[in-house]
């Protein structure tokens, strides 16, 4: 069963990477609930890559796991390792 996209809201970007906003999605799978951070790089942002967080999370929607951190770049949105 895919999780499903319950919120989204505006949070701060990471002060350690190069992004110039973010939001937080909110995903429920049965009775599990998870965060996922969007975050939209400054060359992406240049490059006029709007911060879709919604269409971010949708290729992981099918995980197992969601990833907890997504970044939008100029060629597509990658997860992000802390």
């Amino acid at each position: 069963m895919p999780w499903t996209v319950v919120g989204i809201s505006e949070t701060e970007s990471s002060s350690d990477r190069a992004t110039v906003s973010a939001a937080v999605v909110q995903v429920e799978r049965d009775d599990e609930e998870r965060r996922i951070v969007v975050e939209l790089l400054d060359s992406a942002d240049a490059a006029g890559k709007p911060l879709n967080a919604r269409e971010a999370v949708r290729n992981f929607l099918e995980d197992d796991e969601p990833p907890k951190r997504l970044v939008i770049t100029t060629h597509g949105v990658s997860a992000a390792v802390d």
